[in-house]
């Protein structure tokens, strides 16, 4: 992660508005939860974005943490109802 001249917080080319979260797995994916946004951003190993995961239409209403599993999945907690939800 880096700052921004404008302060904002960015991995590569993609500025995120609070990223909360990190995750990565052994293929070099990359996952950021950006809290503010309400998404999970998937980064390829290059640093390109294969994807942006609204939280809302998966039924997280406050994400506050990430993982991703070793079969793909991602893995999202909900502080707002203190569950795990999992994004196959």
């Amino acid at each position: 992660m880096a700052i921004t001249p404008a302060g904002a917080e960015s991995l590569g080319d993609v500025t995120f508005a609070k990223p909360v979260g990190l995750a990565a797995d052994a293929a070099g994916q990359i996952a950021v939860l950006d809290a503010k946004a309400m998404q999970v951003v998937l980064l390829g190993p290059g640093g390109d974005v294969r994807a942006r995961l609204a939280m809302s239409p998966a039924g997280v209403g406050r994400p506050a943490a990430l993982a991703l599993g070793p079969d793909g999945s991602l893995d999202v907690l909900d502080e707002a109802t203190a569950t795990l939800v999992r994004i196959p």
